[in-house]
């Protein structure tokens, strides 16, 4: 079973871990070293990992972003922006943009 990009910061380094009876698949990642659910079995660590459960608020918070995002750079970036305002807008896009490319890998609980 292949496992997804870490959905903290997209590295591709994840891999399956475990600490006694229970496996949990983790971020290599030397900053990020995020951990997944744990699971009795290795199958099970995996699918939790590789299923992205988002919060219904976060998954409002994300769109809303998004819809920021989308409408500055639509009407505003070029003639208006300041230049710590395109680097906050930059820092957004960065920060919402594997949410976006995994947006149909996310299921909201």
């Amino acid at each position: 079973m292949k496992l997804e990009p870490c959905p903290y910061c997209g590295s591709e380094h994840a891999a399956l871990k475990h600490r006694g009876p229970w496996y949990y698949v983790g971020c290599k990642d030397t900053q990020c070293q995020a951990e997944g659910p744990v699971d009795l079995g290795e199958s099970g660590a995996i699918e939790a990992w590789n299923i992205r459960h988002m919060p219904p608020e976060v998954a409002a918070l994300v769109e809303a972003c998004r819809v920021f995002v989308t409408s500055y750079e639509q009407h505003y970036r070029k003639e208006y922006s300041k230049p710590w305002e395109v680097d906050c807008l930059n820092c957004m896009i960065a920060a919402l943009a594997p949410f976006q490319e995994a947006n149909d890998g996310i299921a909201t609980e």
